[in-house]
């Protein structure tokens, strides 16, 4: 027998008896804190308004070192050839020895010590357009995250919904082979078989429908958490027994005035402007 009919026979004999398997999604368990946490790293809404957060910083740290002394030095050197001495009329011309090298040294240092409240001003902002970047990441944060919730409650009812499809199609299935049986036995109608396929077939289509809307929503909370590609999500049935404080409306009223990210970025905006106000008056004042 020729390698070639051997090779052949070893492929087919791959393919008949199925051992050549694709790769097996990996089933995870995600509960709502550790979407949050993967979200929080990985998600690529967040990472411009984190890198806020970190030029804000600098540009704290840049305003504080205008208190800092300010140090200049120079240091030149130079070469001179020797003169040359000459009549008005160009002529009787003669040289004259001078130095050729010299040098020059220069050190510069001075320091703001009264400037009418700009330079204290100037690092008030900086702070505050800190905590301006860090609400604004917060409130981008909150985005996501309501964005993740939404995905993974929807996956969690859908889900629940094909375990219902599941049921209900082996339920119809055996109904509809008892119905056979009842045919073939002369005590029920071609109708009957033929009403139980029809809606053997729709709970297949809905179902299959269905399952689309789990890939898709399992597909949108993989690609926003940095998961990969492959990951078949499974949703903590845990958080059915969590239950909200029984609070009253002002509660959450004050709660949400309190803690709304929105309110407290419109709060330091205004400070901002005072601050803003404060460096204008402080240019009309001396400085030392």
């Amino acid at each position: 027998m020729s390698k070639l009919t051997l090779f052949i026979a070893g492929l087919c004999t791959l393919l008949c008896t199925g051992t050549v398997y694709a790769r097996q999604p990996e089933r995870r368990l995600l509960t709502i804190d550790e979407m949050f946490s993967l979200a929080e790293r990985n998600s690529r809404s967040l990472r411009p308004t984190a890198t806020g957060i970190t030029e804000a910083e600098a540009a704290v740290r840049e305003a504080k070192n205008a208190r800092l002394p300010d140090i200049q030095a120079s240091l030149s050197f130079s070469f001179l050839g020797n003169g040359c001495i000459i009549e008005r009329d160009l002529s009787h011309g003669m040289k004259a020895s001078m130095p050729h090298f010299g040098n020059n040294f220069a050190l510069e240092v001075s320091q703001v010590v009264y400037s009418g409240g700009a330079v204290s001003g100037s690092i008030e902002i900086a702070e505050l357009q800190k905590n301006l970047a860090r609400l604004d990441h917060r409130t981008n944060r909150n985005g996501v995250r309501y964005l993740l919730v939404g995905y993974y409650l929807e996956l969690f009812k859908q889900q629940n919904v094909l375990q219902v499809y599941d049921r209900n199609i082996q339920h119809t299935r055996q109904v509809l082979a008892e119905m056979q049986a009842r045919y073939r036995q002369g005590v029920a109608l071609k109708n009957d078989i033929t009403r139980y396929e029809l809606l053997l077939s729709n709970l297949e289509l809905s179902r299959t429908q269905l399952a689309n809307t789990v890939a898709i929503l399992n597909r949108n909370l993989v690609t926003t958490l940095g998961l990969p590609a492959d990951t078949e999500l499974a949703v903590d049935t845990t958080l059915l027994a969590a239950t909200l404080p029984a609070e009253d409306g002002t509660y959450w009223q004050a709660a949400a005035q309190g803690n709304a990210p929105d309110l407290q970025q419109l709060d330091l905006s205004v400070k901002i402007s005072e601050q803003q106000e404060r460096i204008t008056r402080a240019d009309r004042l001396p400085q030392i």
